[in-house]
């Protein structure tokens, strides 16, 4: 996800990804702040992201160790802290592979 409108009451609850005009998504979305452009993602040469929607990662970083965690690590995370799920709390993983094995990881 690129951008969202900022305004609607899923935006400001920090629910971005359900933007009542619409998410701006990584690929094949329509980027309505930037002339109505298809966003083509991994495929693009370069594209806009807004700032807070953006991850700064470490230049000396192992890519294979970050890249799980934008895909499998934000789809484990987002639904545990939509819950409301605390220190203590006992959650259920049902799941294996990347999302079951970073779900587990996240909420021991």
């Amino acid at each position: 996800m690129i951008g969202s409108c900022r305004h609607c009451d899923a935006c400001e609850h920090d629910l971005e990804q359900y933007c009542e005009k619409g998410a701006i998504m990584t690929y094949h979305g329509i980027d309505y702040f930037n002339g109505n452009e298809h966003t083509q993602g991994g495929y693009s040469d370069t594209y806009v992201v807004a700032e807070d929607f953006a991850i700064k990662v470490p230049e000396n970083a192992d890519i294979t160790k970050v890249a799980p965690l934008l895909c499998a690590g934000i789809t484990s995370y987002s639904p545990i802290m939509q819950a409301g799920v605390k220190q203590g709390d006992k959650v259920g993983i049902a799941g294996f592979g990347g999302f079951g094995g970073l779900g587990h990881r996240g909420n021991r």
